[in-house]
């Protein structure tokens, strides 16, 4: 009986080891997919005074996400206007990516980034310039009521995909449930593990032809004061 108890000890062990290691790997999955760098990053070349250039890229959002960082840096300065926006193929609605964004909750979907730069006539004809930085997107999940609202509008994105998925769906109590189970294991297995020690010296038999303990005979001492 006692044999079998170690087992089962031995068994609630391992099952909270791995446990715990699961609850690890879903903490630091969580920690990194509950935010995204999108770079900003546009170069064009061969500008002359007055003309006006662009390039876009798709971003597609997968979950529910909020703006919470905008930085650019022109690498060259002066003699050009820019204006980053990001737009759902879905309507002319466009979002001026600025600090001003930061704060306003994005529905998942796929949406356009574009980057523009107009040639002002300041411009020496010929010349190259680079806008440089990146858009930070948070999960949703965690942000506050506080937020700006939805933007453009309505609960899902702009392809009317839903926002429960995607790499942006994990989040820290996801590993909540893992820890409690390995930690309710780890008690399990030792509380297992004392009671097999415990049985196992109750039953541990006597060797064969060993003679019993031999126990100390009280000896009674007598007054020698005393009459006989």
């Amino acid at each position: 009986m006692s044999r079998r108890r170690r087992r089962g000890a031995a068994a609630s062990l391992v099952l909270a080891v791995l446990l715990a290691l699961a609850s690890v790997l879903v903490a630091a999955g969580s920690a990194t997919a509950s935010s995204r760098t999108e770079p900003l990053t546009a170069t064009f070349t061969g500008l002359v005074p007055g003309a006006a250039r662009s390039t876009s890229w798709v971003l597609d959002v997968a979950r529910d996400a909020v703006v919470t960082e905008v930085e650019t840096t022109e690498l060259a300065t002066g003699g050009v206007r820019w204006d980053v926006a990001l737009c759902a193929p879905a309507g002319d609605a466009c979002l001026p990516v600025t600090r001003d964004a930061v704060g306003v909750r994005l529905p998942a979907g796929s949406y356009r980034l574009t980057v523009r730069v107009q040639a002002t006539d300041a411009l020496e004809p010929g010349e190259t310039r680079t806008l440089d930085g990146h858009v930070v997107l948070s999960d949703a999940g965690g942000a506050d009521g506080d937020a700006a609202a939805v933007w453009p509008g309505g609960g899902t994105g702009a392809t009317g995909r839903s926002a429960a998925s995607g790499p942006l769906a994990l989040t820290g109590a996801s590993a909540l449930p893992l820890l409690l189970v390995a930690v309710a294991s780890g008690v399990v297995g030792l509380v297992a593990l004392l009671a097999a020690r415990r049985g196992r010296d109750d039953e541990e038999p006597v060797p064969v032809g060993a003679a019993p303990p031999v126990r100390p005979t009280p000896t009674t001492h007598r007054d020698p004061r005393r009459a006989p």
